[in-house]
């Protein structure tokens, strides 16, 4: 029997791709755009994750936050992509671009296992097309008890632009500081197996209620 759609919450500019949708789709993902302004209703149990699309409009949020405060506190889920400039909340703070952009400073180290990038090879983050910096140029300053998963350059536990956050008050961020996560790979392979993994990863969230073997 195949497994039912998971259906996801994906908030950017503009509606959600055909391709994106088709990709998905092979993971038994479907994705429902959102506006800012839905978040004043959405309930975890329809969505269990929220998506911000890197190209998201950030002020828009900020107008929402007290939708985002109220989807988190339910236990909700919400995956950032790309670079604040303008915060919905006060624990998440402004991009910081790498000091130097070359190869040494581009390249991704991973800090902790995460299950979003099981069998995902650190190289596959750092390099695109053969070039570097695709998947990230700097980083959204973590939160006090925030775990970095993924770090920039050669102190990359001083750049991590990837990193999980358990809020104390209920709910969980998963940051990440770059392009969506969807489009950073050239292999469809690489990029099934990112959804995959954001599947399973979901669905332990909203079964169990936890991020079950979220980071070890």
């Amino acid at each position: 029997m195949n497994p039912s759609y998971l259906m996801l919450g994906l908030i950017q500019d503009g509606p959600v791709s055909g391709s994106l949708q088709q990709e998905a789709s092979a993971a038994f993902i479907g994705f429902d755009a959102l506006q800012p302004d839905d978040l004043n209703w959405v309930n975890v149990t329809d969505w269990p994750a929220v998506i911000i699309g890197s190209h998201a409009d950030q002020i828009a949020l900020v107008r929402q936050r007290a939708g985002l405060v109220r989807y988190l506190n339910q236990g909700g889920l919400v995956i950032w992509n790309g670079a604040i400039a303008h915060s919905p909340l006060p624990e998440l703070l402004p991009f910081v671009p790498m000091p130097v952009r070359t190869l040494a400073y581009l390249t991704v180290t991973q800090l902790k296992v995460h299950p979003l990038f099981s069998q995902v090879p650190a190289e596959a983050l750092t390099y695109r097309k053969g070039v570097a910096g695709f998947w990230g140029r700097g980083h959204n300053p973590p939160p006090p008890g925030a775990t970095p998963v993924n770090g920039l350059g050669p102190q990359p536990e001083e750049h991590p632009v990837d990193w999980y956050w358990a809020r104390p008050q209920g709910g969980a961020f998963f940051m990440h500081a770059g392009n969506d996560l969807f489009t950073f790979a050239d292999s469809t392979e690489l990029r099934h197996t990112v959804l995959e993994n954001l599947r399973n990863w979901v669905l332990a969230h909203h079964n169990e209620g936890r991020l079950e073997g979220e980071i070890s």
